[in-house]
């Protein structure tokens, strides 16, 4: 046998042995399994595994924890700015904040904001000096006050004792070794320009413009790395030290240099960083996982100073740019930086930074206090690498945990609301601060109006009331001297208040007072309207601070005050999450301090257990797609991947926090159901192949169809059911064949029989026989065809059509044109296997409607008509096709009269002259079955007149004739035909 038929001979042994026709089904089901497994440890279908981590972060939330109100978000909001003004605030506003939040008693403060360039210090003219008089010449020098504003937050972090402010790497790990060469280069000489570098590379154009453009970000750099490696030995260098060690030939009254500015600017920056290492314990050999920063943006040094911690806000986004996780550590210079989050975790639980472990691949924080009291060591998951390194390699970031599924990050923690308790804007802190202010001003105007009046009109409660403001003031007086002495101030103001009250009186009571009188009066008055004005106006503000105190102070008392951007302006801090679309920085950041407080982490289950998941699936997807047909088998499936995805939402996910494939599996299953499909379908070609090839001579092509998609059916039982028959014949093909002569006539007859049947076969036509030169054929069988008549008419049509053309070909142009007829009935018929089974038998239609379309294929001849179409044809087609009545016809071998019509042309194709026609006839035709002969007559006769003369006029003009001389008693509108 040669090789080229052993494929044949291997699949026909597959067709013919069923066993092994279903180890080849576990084959190709254990190889797609294994392919799906390899995508899997290659980490090539991990965006399709994030993909599902977000749909089941979305949807299964029903066992997390009750979201903590430990956490308040204080957000830069739309309203702050646009109630104040545009970003950049000066840092004295910033201290505001600070001060009330530490005043309300926050626990710690954390900003999500960057401090990283100092702000110029502001002149504020004094309001005492400034003018109110429009007149007045602006050239007028003023009195102002400086306001150092970096100093203003400094003091303010410093009097808060816990505010934490944020680093942000660069942790891009691309490795440019060309930028390195440059780096080492500069190391020698950082005054170099572009073309001494390339000259002392030896590099090309090209690598020359490649680096040219980063050259200053080169130097600063080397200039920072320098730096660090300095001050690590003697951090008190200062910066004319660090100049004159690192740029020695740089001359004393150089002050210019674009070098000299960037080793200004980083001096600054790695002073920040070493006063931040406190918070960042040494790199040992086991982190070296940990993901490496660079070019770090640090608070400046006057709040590196004073900050009580700091921590990195530094993510990296998926390849689809979506933030799933956040690294926990960021290691530099031989240090690893916290998460912020994870700091002030540290912190709130008493957990010292430096004491928290990395194990494994979990960030452990020991004897931790949690906000409900309980201490017990927290365990967070880090997400291990699937980017090919099969599973091993860790990453150092943490997933982050949602407190809900709430789809938008205004309602993250109450899901419920349209907006959260635990989200409050920065603007109104803004403003109670300065109505405290305010309120503090009008109560020193006040004093000192009391004062005055005291000392001029009630020199006796003058001391008492000096000595009462002197406990106030004094910082070490106890709290119970200082409301003593609080009410002892409010009493003796009162008092003199009082007093000057009855000396108004009797100044009033004085009948002739003398001018003298009279402005000791207005004074009085003045005094006594001033004191009451600056006193309502203290109580409104004490009012309207204790109502803030009490409804804020129970948000913010003994929280975590994450204050960071919402708002939408220029330089939103928005990211793509799991759960937004649009979700604020500073949110991600409060989403995985919140997993810290309530020990709530999801984390990633090992690789072997997702392999093992999708192992599972296959095999089982496999058996299933093997015993069952395809559309059962999808179906089944479909179902159990669906239950598997759900129950690894519901169970694993939601319940035990792990994050288990749900991709890789559900992948497994698809392409092993496809795979085995593909594989049966070819089998089954085959199959129908074998089969059709056996009886496709011997019955028609659509029974071999039908016979291969339904096995059940092995005699084709007679089925009575709707169908449309037609019966065609060549008119007067006799005489014809009689000219041409037995090889031209058969020749003829095989070229009509082709073209009418390739028409036929294109309208789902079953052409059962063919009668000399007549087709016998019928649709709706045996596949079901609900418009069966449809396809009929239309198949009649292209038939008559393509009869046109064949009468047009040259090479029958010697014969007379060929005319054909066509008869079409639509009704109930036995339609199965005929003859003797199952030997010798014929798949056909019997019946009366098959009779009935036999003779009015006949009937034509006698109306001079192509197409007859039987009443129930007409109706299921009226509206696509045009037809005009013949009559109620008596055929031979029936007794009772048949509606019967003509088939003219498809409605969308008829002409005004076909439609008029239609009409036309079917009124005079009308009019013949009423009765009316006179008028019938007339009517045919016009319709000859206008359309030409036709059998089927010729037929009615007789008939009428015939009537009318000879009027019949019982008149049923019928023609009787005596010819077939």
């Amino acid at each position: 046998m040669s090789t080229s038929m052993r494929p044949i001979s291997f699949i026909s042994a597959v067709v013919g042995h069923p066993r092994l026709r279903a180890r080849l089904n576990w084959l190709v089901g254990l190889t797609l399994t294994l392919i799906v497994l390899t995508l899997m440890v290659s980490g090539s279908i991990e965006f399709l595994e994030r993909i599902t981590l977000d749909w089941r972060f979305r949807h299964f939330a029903y066992h997390n924890p009750a979201p903590s109100d430990r956490i308040l978000h204080i957000d830069i909001d739309d309203n702050s700015l646009a109630r104040t003004e545009r970003w950049p605030w000066p840092r004295q506003r910033i201290a505001l904040v600070v001060d009330e939040l530490s005043r309300l008693g926050a626990r710690m403060i954390a900003f999500d904001v960057l401090f990283t360039e100092p702000q110029n210090p502001r002149l504020v003219p004094l309001e005492d000096d400034a003018p109110t008089d429009a007149d007045v010449d602006p050239t007028i020098v003023q009195r102002a006050r400086r306001i150092e504003d970096d100093q203003c937050l400094a003091d303010a972090v410093q009097r808060a004792g816990n505010v934490y402010m944020p680093i942000q790497f660069n942790v891009d790990h691309r490795i440019d070794l060309l930028a390195d060469r440059v780096r080492k280069v500069l190391r020698d000489d950082v005054f170099l320009d572009a073309d001494a570098v390339a000259r002392e590379l030896s590099l090309s154009g090209d690598e020359t413009r490649r680096f040219s453009d980063h050259l200053a970000s080169l130097k600063a750099d080397v200039l920072r790395m320098q730096l660090i490696d300095r001050m690590d030995i003697d951090p008190s260098m200062s910066l004319a030290q660090c100049r004159a060690a690192l740029m020695p030939d740089l001359a004393g009254y150089v002050t210019d240099a674009p070098e000299l500015i960037t080793l200004a600017a980083e001096y600054q920056r790695v002073r920040s960083i070493m006063l931040l290492r406190r918070d960042a314990p040494p790199v040992i050999g086991d982190d070296l996982f940990l993901p490496a920063g660079r070019l770090p943006d640090v608070p400046i040094p006057v709040l590196a100073a004073q900050v009580a911690g700091t921590g990195s806000v530094t993510y990296k986004a998926d390849p689809d740019a979506r933030v799933r996780s956040v690294p926990l550590w960021i290691r530099y210079q031989g240090r690893r930086y916290p998460h912020l989050t994870l700091r002030v975790a540290c912190a709130y639980m008493g957990v010292p930074i430096d004491q928290v472990l990395i194990e494994d691949d979990h960030t452990i924080l020991p004897d931790a206090r949690l906000p409900s009291g309980e201490t017990r060591t927290l365990r967070i998951p880090m997400l291990p690498d699937r980017r090919g390194a099969g599973g091993s390699g860790l990453t150092g970031r943490a997933l982050v945990t949602w407190p809900t599924n709430a789809p938008r990050w205004d309602q993250l923690y109450a899901p419920e609301q349209s907006g959260s308790a635990q989200h409050f804007p920065i603007g109104p802190l803004i403003e109670i601060n300065t109505l405290r202010a305010d309120t503090a001003d009008n109560e020193t105007a006040l004093d000192e109006l009391i004062i005055g009046a005291a000392n001029e009109y009630v020199s006796a409660k003058a001391a008492p009331y000096q000595q009462a403001l002197a406990v106030l003031a004094d910082p070490d007086a106890s709290q119970a001297e200082r409301d003593q002495a609080r009410l002892d101030r409010d009493q003796l103001r009162a008092d003199i208040i009082h007093q000057i009250g009855e000396y108004i009186k009797e100044g009033e009571a004085t009948i002739d007072p003398s001018p003298e009188d009279l402005a000791f009066l207005s004074e009085l008055q003045s005094i006594r309207d001033g004191s009451r004005d600056l006193a309502n106006q203290i109580t409104l503000g004490h009012a309207k601070i204790a109502d803030f105190d009490r409804r804020i102070g129970a948000m913010v008392r003994d929280t975590i005050c994450l204050v960071g951007w919402t708002s939408t302006g220029s330089i939103a801090d928005f990211v793509p999450t799991s759960l937004d679309e649009k979700c604020p920085g500073v949110v991600v950041q409060g989403a995985v301090l919140h997993a810290m407080l309530t020990d709530h982490f999801i984390g990633r289950g090992p690789l072997w257990a997702d392999m093992l998941l999708a192992l599972a699936v296959g095999l089982l997807t496999t058996a299933i797609t093997s015993r069952f047909n395809p559309v059962s088998g999808m179906f089944i499936v479909g179902l159990f991947i669906a239950a598997m995805t759900i129950a690894n939402g519901l169970l694993l996910f939601d319940y035990f926090n792990l994050w288990i494939a749900v991709a890789g599996p559900g992948m497994a299953g698809v392409f092993v159901w496809a795979g085995i499909t593909v594989f049966r379908l070819i089998i089954e070609q085959r199959e129908r192949a074998r089969i059709t090839k056996r009886f496709k001579n011997y019955v028609s092509p659509d029974l071999v169809d039908y016979l291969i998609q339904n096995p059940d059916v092995v005699n084709l039982e007679g089925q009575r059911r709707e169908l449309t028959c037609m019966f065609s014949d060549i008119a007067s093909f006799t005489s014809i064949s009689e000219k041409l002569g037995p090889e031209q006539t058969i020749k003829l007859l095989n070229h009509y029989l082709a073209t009418m049947t390739e028409k036929l076969m294109l309208s789902r036509a079953y052409v059962n026989k063919y009668l000399g030169d007549g087709i016998m054929a019928f649709w709706g069988a045996p596949i079901e065809n609900k418009q069966n008549a449809l396809d009929a008419c239309d198949s009649a049509l292209a038939c008559i059509d393509a009869l046109n053309g064949l009468n047009r070909n040259p090479q029958f142009e010697s014969l007379p044109p060929l005319y054909m007829r066509v008869g079409l009935c639509t009704g109930p018929m036995m339609v199965g296997d005929c003859g003797a089974p199952p030997q010798r038998s014929d798949y056909t239609v019997i019946g009366d409607s098959v009779n009935l379309a036999s003779r009015l294929e006949g009937a034509n001849k006698q109306f001079g008509t192509q197409i007859l179409v039987s009443d129930n044809t007409k109706a299921q087609v009226d509206d696509q096709m045009l037809t005009r009545m013949v009559g109620h016809l008596v055929v031979v071998g029936r007794t009772e009269a048949e509606p019967v019509h003509e088939l003219m042309v498809n409605r969308e194709n008829a002409t005004d002259e076909q439609t008029q026609l239609a009409q036309d006839t079917t009124d005079a035709v009308k009019c013949y079955i009423a009765g009316g002969f006179e008028r019938c007559a007339e009517l045919f006769t016009d319709l000859s007149a206008r359309f030409g003369t036709s059998k089927l006029a010729d037929v009615y003009l007789d008939a009428c004739r015939r009537l009318i001389a000879d009027p019949p008693h019982d008149f049923d509108g019928s023609l009787v035909l005596s010819e077939k």
